[in-house]
């Protein structure tokens, strides 16, 4: 009307004015900004220098100055705190241009949104603390005013800063004072507001406040009072919008109390009103709404469904922070479900969106959620942990005690996965102070089943059963049913553990009920996989056997890769437990498929592999000795079976190897299957075709004095076979009480490197017999079928002291350390068990020993013997994968001599990770290098990309670097010009194996360089992975040892390998000069050479510093 009378800019700016906050009370933001915006724009077209100081000009300032509060008002319910803290400031700027207190004091965001705490975050550069001078400043001016409206207004600010800056406390005493005020002055709409900031402070701090005094209630009650208060005066003054958005307050404080029910009807009430009036904005909430309590009430897919409408929604209006939370919130439905993929793609879009218009909270959950998924993916641990070290960083930036209890959390959960235990422990002490801080059994209660996998995890099965029962308490008395089944599932575990299976049985029928009752597939699927694993153990093979074909098929349903993973391992060990090894073969080999970027799934489906191959080649042994008519001497069954148990190593290695480099590419030693030879020759001789194949090659080759094969066998017991110039010898060795020789090995080791790893070496030693131990016992259980009749029972009565544990122990005591001895008594122990009963059949000074499962992480050098002496005092060391493996090596021609490539020290400034510098590793290649006249590539030269093009013509090889203890992986310098992604600096397997190596030594002196994943074959990590890619020798250290005592062993090595000693010589001459330096055997131990002793002759040394210089 106004353009088509052509009235003064005023009228128009005034109608545009009215049109577009009549769009706003409808909460159409997008629609309202145009009309405001031009209503600012023709108030800014008059001249005002061209004016004189009128009544009329001060009428343009205070319509203007009010317009950018309104425009302000409306980018902040639109999320744009950027945008909305610019206007706000003009506001406050005009305000005090007219010396207007009044104004000056209502210049900044009233009222009890999120996004008003927001925008007054950003008005004071990012520090909500700055603005509190501000409210008290207006605050003052309303009481020289007299205006009890504008101080209920001031206090109201002022809470919301003290909640913003997480002190729920003052904020509720400042929030009281408005409500007080308000109801003074009879102001029904600041009433309202004020029980809804009180209610949002008393949800946040979960105390109540009655009568003066603090009392211990039940949780989110005072915020239920207030909401409910809020929505009495929205009816009162009819205001059905209010009263919907109050409905959706109280829904959320009710999803607080775990009435889910209650908290669903609710947010239906308040969709209704929304959609009745259609107001979109408050339909995306109420949407939003009903997700979350769908999502804590473990119904994700209806959750999904109202998250989907409400991002549809947030996207029709623009709202680019709430779509960012949505996605935040479905990310977590996606991952509670088992939809792994899915949340890893929702929580990019969160995270993209919350850097996008500086959402730092949201940022910091997104990266949270990104580092779980990470972790349920199998993928890289590193990137998993680093994630989450940034929202544990960003929480307590924001000083948001919640979501830093919840990152310490996911934290602990990472590092009890990769066996840290000393940091995992007080990521879980820590994150359950905060919930008993807060007052929030909720989180107390995911912090007990975080602290219930610690203790599974160290093996203090007793101690975990009763902390899952404190979580399933707390649970119950809240009735979450979803933390109801997680509990019982975690409590059946740990039952299993403890051999207390029909406890565990009723614990996981009881999860798989309530995931039925829930509709959650997913947790479903995974309580029949632990249904599965319990009758497993209870010898109830076909129901476990259902069990776990129920589990793949509701894995592969949902593409949950994880369950996948534990399906094919349970049907493949059913298979294994029943006999039927081809089909178990097939399933693990399944499993090898999608395991790629999981070396510990990988590394459980090699070890079963190898225990399939030798248990399946022994069925083929006796039927072809049926079918010949022949029966093998006591000798040939001893040779046979030692041939069995190394094939089975063998083959599972080749074929793990194969896979990392995509079954594309020849790796440098090749295996045949003798049991094809018999297959295709029945006639032929078993004992002949075997040792053919690789024995006699090995020990024909004087390679060493002796050679020690391990295994353990069907029955727990331990296999040792020594072969020499004389003969095979075979000694099976058990001890009474102890049911497992590998579980009882296991606990020596962890022992043994528990207790230098708290005498002050490096943290994370633990690792390395971490691994897989989660599935240790099921591996121990499985048959090897390895029998001899030829003094092949040897009891061990002689080492019944072994099993006691009371022995010294260091100083230290936590209810939470795994059990302990001294170090050398834990290696006596081991002593006695692997080589004295074995001792009289050892000759010479070299010894060549092929482990298996946890004795690859076995530093046999430290071994003592009765009168204290080091095993490597009397030997020589030197270890390889299988003996097939050490054949095809030496079966190669010598690979042509090349330069001395020699890496230290590289430049990780710019990886963000806590991985210090290594001064001396950058003297020892400095020092070491010169020996053959090389350049070393250090710091920012030591490039992934540089190391990769030098290495294939190398003939030496030494890196000294920091290695990755999860996968057993060197860090190098990134690589220039690329993306900052762990491709760019981490020298992984497959790296490796795609060179084609001509190296004749490569030494890695690197922290847990030699680790990898343990498995029937072994560690299977980057020194294994330059055996295959060529190599002939690898030196590997088992755990990170001092910086500056790594640089003098090295210096003694290679001053000991230019004198032409051999290796493994060169290894013990460096031990035993540190050994005489009385270094204890934590700093000389971890170093171990796989593959061949070779020798450097002068001739080969003078023509690699030919080609080095």
């Amino acid at each position: 009307i106004c353009e088509q009378i052509e009235k003064s800019r005023t009228d128009k700016a005034w109608a545009d004015r009215v049109i577009g906050l009549s769009y706003c009370n409808l909460g159409q933001y997008k629609e309202a900004i145009p009309y405001l915006e031009q209503c600012l724009e023709l108030e800014g077209l008059r001249d005002d220098e061209e004016m004189e100081e009128t009544s009329e000009l001060k009428e343009d300032k205070n319509l203007e100055q009010q317009m950018h509060q309104e425009l302000g008002y409306v980018y902040t319910a639109m999320n744009q705190h950027e945008t909305a803290a610019e206007y706000f400031q003009h506001s406050l700027r005009l305000a005090k241009e007219l010396g207007d207190k009044a104004k000056i004091a209502t210049a900044l965001p009233k009222g009890s949104s999120h996004n008003s705490r927001q925008v007054v975050y950003r008005m004071w550069r990012k520090s909500t603390k700055e603005a509190s001078p501000y409210y008290d400043e207006a605050e003052q001016i309303a009481k020289s005013l007299g205006d009890k409206a504008m101080e209920a207004d001031s206090y109201e600010g002022q809470g919301n800063v003290f909640h913003s800056t997480s002190d729920y406390d003052r904020a509720i005493e400042k929030h009281n004072k408005s409500l007080e005020l308000a109801i003074q002055i009879k102001d029904m709409k600041r009433q309202q507001r004020a029980y809804e900031n009180l209610g949002n402070s008393y949800f946040a701090l979960q105390k109540c406040k009655e009568m003066g005094d603090y009392a211990c209630w039940r949780k989110y009650r005072n915020a239920v009072k207030c909401h409910e208060e809020e929505i009495k005066i929205a009816k009162d003054l009819g205001n059905k919008v209010r009263e919907g958005e109050a409905l959706g307050n109280l829904g959320n404080a009710y999803t607080g109390l775990c009435e889910y029910q209650k908290a669903i009807e609710l947010h239906e009430e308040s969709l209704k009103i929304a959609e009745d009036y259609v107001v979109q904005a408050d339909e995306r909430r109420a949407n939003g709404n009903l997700g979350n309590a769908y999502v804590a009430s473990g119904q994700y897919r209806k959750a999904l469904d109202f998250q989907r409408r409400a991002l549809e929604i947030s996207q029709q209006l623009s709202h680019r922070a709430a779509e960012g939370r949505i996605h935040e919130s479905m990310a977590r439905a996606y991952y509670l479900s088992g939809h792994i993929e899915k949340a890893v793609e929702s929580s990019r879009k969160s995270l993209r969106i919350a850097s996008e218009v500086g959402d730092k909270a949201g940022k910091g959950r997104a990266l949270g959620t990104l580092g779980n998924a990470y972790m349920e993916f199998g993928q890289n641990k590193q990137t998993a942990i680093s994630n989450l070290r940034e929202y544990l960083r960003i929480s307590k930036e924001l000083s948001n005690e919640a979501d830093k209890g919840d990152a310490l959390g996911s934290m602990a959960a990472v590092l009890i996965e990769i066996g840290q235990y000393n940091k995992a422990l007080e990521c879980c002490n820590e994150s359950l102070k905060i919930a008993k801080d807060l007052k929030d059994e909720a989180r107390e209660g995911r912090a007990y089943e975080n602290l219930g996998k610690f203790y599974t995890a160290i093996g203090q099965y007793e101690e975990a059963i009763k902390t899952h029962g404190k979580h399933l308490n707390i649970a119950t008395k809240l009735g979450d049913k979803a933390e109801m089944g997680r509990a019982n599932g975690n409590l059946g575990n740990a039952y299993n553990k403890n051999d207390k299976h029909e406890n565990a049985m009723k614990c996981h029928t009881k999860d798989k009920d309530i995931a039925e009752e829930l509709g959650n597939v997913a947790r479903v699927g995974r309580a029949q996989g632990n249904m599965g694993n319990t009758f497993s153990k209870l010898r109830q093979f076909e129901k476990a056997f259902d069990c776990h074909k129920k589990r793949l098929s509701i894995a592969e349903e949902l593409n949950d890769k994880t369950s996948l993973a534990e399906a094919l391992l349970g049907l493949g060990e059913h298979y294994i437990n029943t006999g039927q090894f081809e089909k178990a073969i097939q399933f693990l080999y399944r499993l090898h498929e999608i395991s790629t970027h999981n070396y510990e799934l990988t590394a459980i489906a090699q070890e079963l592999l190898g225990q399939c191959y030798q248990r399946h080649d022994v069925l083929k042994i006796c039927t072809h000795s049926h079918v010949a008519g022949s029966k093998p001497s006591r000798l040939e069954r001893g040779q046979t079976a030692l041939l069995v148990s190394d094939r089975g190593k063998a083959q599972a290695l080749y074929d793990l190897m194969r896979k990392i480099v995509h079954s594309g590419m020849d790796l440098c030693f090749n295996y045949s299957d003798p049991m094809e030879t018999l297959a295709h020759d029945p006639s032929s001789d078993t004992s002949k075709i075997l040792f053919d194949n690789s024995l006699f090659n090995v020990i024909n080759s004087n390679h060493a004095d002796t050679i020690i094969s391990y295994a353990f066998g069907e029955k727990g017991e331990l296999h040792s076979w020594v072969i020499t110039k004389e003969g095979v010898f075979h000694k099976s060795l058990n001890i009474d009480n102890v049911p497992s020789m590998r579980d009882y090995v296991y606990r020596q080791i962890k022992c043994f490197k528990y207790n230098i790893n708290v005498r002050g070496t490096q943290e994370g030693t633990l690792q390395d017999v971490k691994v897989v131990y989660d599935f240790e016992t099921r591996a121990c259980n499985l048959l090897c079928l390895m029998s001899d009749n030829f003094d092949s029972d040897q009891k061990a009565d002689t080492c019944s002291p072994l099993i006691n544990t009371t022995a010294r122990k260091p100083a230290r005591s936590t209810e939470s350390s795994p059990p302990q001895a001294d170090d050398n008594f834990s290696l006596q122990n081991l002593y006695t068990i692997l080589i004295k009963p074995i001792e009289e059949y050892l000759t010479g000074s070299t010894l060549l020993i092929v482990p298996e499962g946890p004795l690859f992480t076995l530093p046999f050098a430290a071994l003592l013997d009765p009168n204290e002496h080091h095993l490597c005092e009397k030997y020589s060391l030197e270890f390889a994968p299988s003996l097939h493996v050490l054949d095809s090596c030496l079966s190669t021609l010598p690979p042509k001599l090349g330069p001395a490539l020699f890496v230290g020290n590289p430049d990780l400034s710019s990886i963000h990770i806590d991985l210090i510098s290594l001064p001396y590793a950058e003297e020892e290649v400095a020092h070491c290098s010169k020996h053959f006249s090389a350049q070393p590539l250090v710091r920012h030269m030591a490039t992934k990309q540089n190391v990769l093009n030098r290495m294939g013509s190398a003939s030496i090889i030494h890196i000294a670097a920091h290695g990755d203890m999860n996968r057993a992986e060197i860090y190098l310098t990134p690589n220039q010009g690329e993306p900052l992604i762990p491709s760019s600096y981490l020298l992984t397997a497959e790296d490796i194996l795609k060179c084609s190596l001509n190296a004749q030594l490569v030494v890695l002196s690197c922290c847990f360089s030699g680790r990898g994943q343990i498995s029937a074959e072994g560690v299977v990590g980057t020194a294994r992975s330059f055996l295959g890619s060529g190599a002939r020798a690898v030196l590997v250290t088992l755990w990170g040892i001092n910086d500056e005592t790594t640089k003098e062993f090295m210096i003694t090595f290679y001053e000991k390998l230019i004198q032409e000693y051999s290796v493994c010589t060169a290894v013990q001459q460096a031990m035993m000069a540190l050994k005489g330096r009385r270094y204890p055997s934590r700093y000389w131990a971890p170093f171990q050479v796989f593959g061949e002793d070779i020798v450097l002759t002068r001739e080969d040394i003078e023509e690699i510093r030919l080609m080095s210089a």
